[in-house]
């Protein structure tokens, strides 16, 4: 069920952007796994780019997973969002649809059109996206404000500076023992040769 669920969704939102379709073009003929736990499709790659889902078990080209644990990174920047990810198999392929997947965008308002009607979907998206943003920051605010206060009040979290004051320590007493060491080794190798 969930397996059909995703490749659903999936296949709705590249219907949304057929243009990225190119992006998988080259690779005709190949298959890939898509694991976003605990979700997981392999997909077959069509001649024009399209995606259809193979429901036996087949040996793919390549996969492209993220394992449960590694999802939140999916929210953040493009250099967090790729950490999140392990690739196996043929890089390029894989590459390639982690940028369509990545590039996939909603056009909420679309489909709210087909339920309520052009004139309304606009207004109402506008609404909702208003209500959205506000929820957002009120939830950043209040994540901010926690933060803060398991840092500087709670002394639960260490601040930046306390952290690389301590890194900088660290580094200090590693190249001391690792001079210490070499001295002592001299020493030892002087006292051999006597």
């Amino acid at each position: 069920m969930l397996r059909q669920s995703g490749y659903l969704v999936v296949h709705h939102l590249l219907g949304q952007q057929p243009e990225l379709l190119a992006n998988l073009q080259p690779f005709a003929g190949k298959t890939v796994r898509v694991q976003l736990s605990p979700l997981e499709m392999d997909l077959f790659i069509h001649p024009d780019g399209a995606l259809s889902r193979i429901d036996s078990p087949v040996v793919v080209d390549a996969t492209l997973s993220c394992a449960f644990s590694e999802l939140p990174k999916l929210l953040g920047d493009e250099a967090t969002r790729r950490t999140a990810f392990r690739i196996e198999g043929d890089v390029q392929l894989a590459h390639a649809m982690g940028t369509v997947l990545q590039s996939l965008r909603w056009d909420a308002t679309a489909d709210l059109a087909t339920v309520v009607g052009d004139a309304a979907a606009v207004p109402l998206m506008r609404w909702l996206s208003a209500e959205l943003n506000q929820r957002k920051q009120l939830t950043k605010s209040i994540g901010k404000q926690v933060t803060t206060w398991l840092r500087d009040e709670a002394g639960v979290l260490a601040d930046q500076i306390s952290v690389r004051d301590f890194v900088a320590e660290v580094d200090s007493l590693r190249d001391d023992v690792a001079r210490l060491a070499a001295r002592i080794q001299a020493l030892e190798a002087k006292k051999n040769k006597e």
